[in-house]
């Protein structure tokens, strides 16, 4: 008796490959970030903020928006025990020319992005008394300094996963902020991706590339 014929079955029923696996996993991801943005746009408060599937932190921060001059920024209220801080970020058009940007070009050496922003931070006495970056009445402790470090980097992040910013400039001509930033470098940057480049000029400048930085 003739032996059935065998069917192969991988001719029979088309198996989907590891790509289309694949493309079904990025465009859920992509819903799943969308999701999340919409709900950060929405209500800036009493949430948790995910950076690549990971939970950052709980936030509580408001983002405000700031005028002084023809110039308007963002700002971000925190507090570490009983002292009172606020970072403020400026997209870098507002606040800088042509030639200005230029310039900065020249000194780190890439091309400007348009979505780029200026941070600064201060502690809110400071800033109610125009009297910017006065350390009379600093007294923290290593162990709120150590916070403070992880509210900046949290704040960053926050900021970063709402504006899709390429670049951040930050500077300071302060010996004593230059060493916090660059420990706050040493310790988060190559977690989140971020590449960072510092110069001296008049003071300490540094660029913070994100990894939507697209040029060159």
């Amino acid at each position: 008796m003739p032996e059935p014929e065998r069917k192969n079955i991988d001719n029979d029923v088309n198996l989907p490959c590891q790509e289309t696996y694949q493309a079904e996993e990025n465009e859920r991801k992509n819903e799943i970030n969308l999701v999340l943005k919409l709900v950060l746009l929405c209500t800036f408060s009493k949430i948790y903020l995910v950076y690549k599937g990971i939970i950052v932190s709980k936030t509580d921060w408001q983002i405000e928006l700031l005028s002084y001059g023809e110039i308007v920024a963002e700002r971000i209220n925190f507090s570490i025990d009983e002292n009172k801080f606020l970072m403020v970020f400026t997209h870098l058009d507002t606040i800088n020319d042509e030639s200005t940007l230029t310039q900065k070009a020249e000194d780190f050496g890439f091309t400007i992005p348009y979505n780029s922003f200026d941070v600064k931070f201060d502690r809110m006495e400071n800033f109610e008394s125009d009297n910017y970056y006065d350390s009379s009445n600093s007294k923290m402790n290593i162990s709120q300094l150590n916070r403070l470090g992880e509210v900046i980097k949290q704040i960053m992040i926050f900021h970063y996963s709402i504006k899709n910013t390429e670049v951040y400039f930050a500077t300071t001509e302060r010996i004593e902020l230059a060493r916090y930033y660059d420990r706050l470098v040493r310790k988060y940057a190559n977690q989140y991706n971020f590449e960072v480049i510092k110069i001296k000029k008049e003071g300490f400048d540094y660029a913070i590339k994100t990894p939507k930085f697209k040029g060159k």
